[in-house]
């Protein structure tokens, strides 16, 4: 059997509350723990191995079992570890043998390595965790998804508010490990409303930050709402637009996103997995691959 030559470990803990309403009323309030692993393990060696390849389920990393223990015992989580290693490496036995079955039927023009090493960085930052009560936030969310209220022709408008308290752990078998908190908020607010022609038109905003006091005032917030909601009935109300035929000017963000989406894509070409069948195993292809001047 083929031993290992990389392994890294990934977890992410931590809590997150949610608290969600409609119109006038609350509809969600949650409060979790939760810890994510991730294992990857690569065999062979950087030059070839077990993975950049699709056709079966098989693979190199994964989330193994339907959950993961929240509490801090070493024995336990030493077991838990273990055993998503453990499937790991099989897996990675079994697409590196898929692998070198299938490129006797695929016609390599270009020997990549499937691995490069480098510099091993160490960040191990403070994490102090904070105590979240989502019933902080219920009144005020209650209060800003109130503003809809007063448009009767919205479509289920509803304020979304999420907050995380958590660190993400991270280490190599090269050395390499990070410790960073991860501490995030979110208020998301949106609606919809139905034209006279049957056509549904919607809107949201979302305003995040990184902590939990980088939000705007709930006044500011109202305000957002009430303009939201402005556009949406406005937009609904609006007549429909005359068909039209000829050159369209972007400016702003939008000509920077169209630019992204037409040439940026395409430049960025993305290496082509080994599979079963000389496929593109889902990399995403360029309108300019194999085209000059």
């Amino acid at each position: 059997l083929e031993k290992p030559y990389y392994l890294e470990y990934l977890i992410e803990d931590g809590h997150r509350i949610q608290v969600s309403a409609v119109l006038d009323g609350i509809v969600t309030v949650d409060s979790s723990d939760f810890r994510i692993p991730r294992v990857r393990l690569r065999i062979g060696s950087p030059q070839f191995d077990n993975t950049n390849y699709v056709g079966s389920r098989t693979g190199y990393s994964g989330r193994y079992g339907a959950s993961f223990p929240l509490d801090n015992d070493y024995s336990t989580l030493r077991r838990s570890f273990w055993l998503s290693t453990d499937q790991a490496y099989k897996s990675a036995l079994e697409a590196i043998s898929r692998k070198h079955a299938a490129l006797k039927n695929v016609s390599i023009t270009e020997e990549l390595p499937d691995f490069s090493t480098a510099k091993q960085a160490r960040m191990v930052l403070d994490w102090k965790p904070v105590k979240l009560d989502p019933q902080l936030w219920v009144p005020r969310i209650k209060a800003i998804s109130s503003v809809f209220m007063r448009f009767p022709e919205l479509r289920d408008p509803t304020v979304e508010f999420m907050a995380l308290d958590g660190t993400r752990r991270f280490v190599t078998s090269e050395g390499g490990e990070l410790r960073v908190p991860e501490q995030e908020t979110e208020l998301k607010m949106q609606t919809a409303a139905q034209s006279k022609d049957g056509m549904t038109v919607r809107d949201s905003v979302v305003f995040n930050c990184l902590g939990f006091d980088g939000l705007p005032s709930d006044a500011d917030l109202k305000r957002a709402a009430e303009e939201l909601a402005t556009t949406v009935t406005t937009l609904a109300a609006a007549p429909r637009a005359e068909d039209y035929n000829g050159p369209v000017l972007f400016e702003g963000n939008a000509a920077a996103q169209l630019i992204a989406e037409l040439l940026g894509h395409n430049l960025a070409l993305s290496r082509k997995p080994v599979t079963e069948r000389d496929g593109s195993g889902g990399a995403a292809a360029s309108e300019l691959e194999g085209r000059m001047g």
